[in-house]
């Protein structure tokens, strides 16, 4: 599925099934995304602004704004690692829907560091 077959989808899906998600700094929800016609589905990531922790060096309520023009300048820039994100209306009020990308829970950055050294340099 292309990035704009995926956005439109973040764009369009209605949220159908919602859960919150209790490891970030901020409140976080897995989301069921449904087309109503089709019902396809699709998993999101969704961060509400009014779920958003004040930080000393950003204003309150542009989260979903930064995060939203570092996917796109990624696209400008060729980098094919971003998920999908667009900034819309949800459950608890506006804010990012982005593609859930699937994981191993057991692999993270400290673990994998030592033999991807060569490739987190490029």
């Amino acid at each position: 599925m292309s990035k704009k077959d995926t956005e439109k989808k973040l764009k369009q899906f209605s949220v159908k099934g919602i859960k919150e998600v209790f490891n970030g700094s901020n409140r976080v929800f897995l989301c069921e995304m449904v087309d109503e016609s089709s019902e396809k589905k699709i998993l999101s990531i969704y961060k509400p602004i009014k779920g958003e922790r004040p930080l000393r060096d950003f204003f309150v309520g542009n989260l979903c704004s930064r995060e939203l023009a570092a996917y796109e300048i990624s696209k400008q820039l060729g980098w094919p690692n971003l998920p999908p994100l667009v900034n819309r209306d949800g459950p608890f009020g506006f804010g990012s829907f982005q593609m859930f990308i699937d994981h191993e829970p057991k692999y993270n950055y400290f673990n994998l560091f030592d033999g991807f050294q060569k490739q987190l340099k490029e």
